[in-house]
């Protein structure tokens, strides 16, 4: 195998099924210039709040029951070509669990959350490994550093420990 621990499959990683939820704040079509501030304003005040929340579907689901001008909605598990290119842009590079920062469309502002990630089936001569531990060690710090340079990209560590996931 080409690859080493969990860089097999990052080639296409973006390429797989995503998990969504949102919470829009909607702007009205024709809205001034006061009402879009005011709006963007909102949803970066809900994307701090909702950055500290364990739950981003519960949180967005309570904001919606209290705040009738906010939308809370959990697009579920979609392939980019069934997802709006602006979330798929926005969340591309984002792993499980992170948000991305907030995005205008002429719906309004939405604050994107990416719940799941699914990996791509692995290429030819790939493994994909779910890493269940790893080692570190001094002679990592003096690869990371420079002292003894490593061709990149390259993992920290050389030592783990993980089931295959698929070949």
């Amino acid at each position: 195998m080409s690859c080493a621990f969990s860089f097999c499959a990052n080639s296409a990683a973006s390429s797989g099924p995503i998990h969504l939820a949102q919470i829009l704040v909607p702007i009205s079509e024709g809205a001034s210039a006061t009402e879009m501030n005011a709006a963007r304003e909102k949803a970066q005040q809900v994307l701090a709040q909702a950055q500290s929340q364990r739950d981003f579907l519960q949180f967005a689901n309570g904001l919606a029951r209290l705040d009738n001008k906010v939308r809370a909605q959990d697009l579920g598990m979609r392939t980019a070509d069934r997802l709006p290119t602006i979330f798929v842009d926005a969340t591309q590079n984002l792993s499980s669990g992170q948000m991305a920062e907030v995005i205008q469309s002429p719906a309004g502002f939405h604050v994107i959350k990416v719940i799941d990630k699914e990996l791509p089936p692995p290429g030819k001569g790939e493994v994909q490994i779910r890493q269940t531990a790893i080692g570190f060690n001094f002679i990592d710090v003096y690869q990371r550093s420079g002292v003894y340079p490593l061709e990149l990209p390259t993992g920290l560590g050389h030592e783990a420990v993980g089931v295959v996931q698929a070949i």
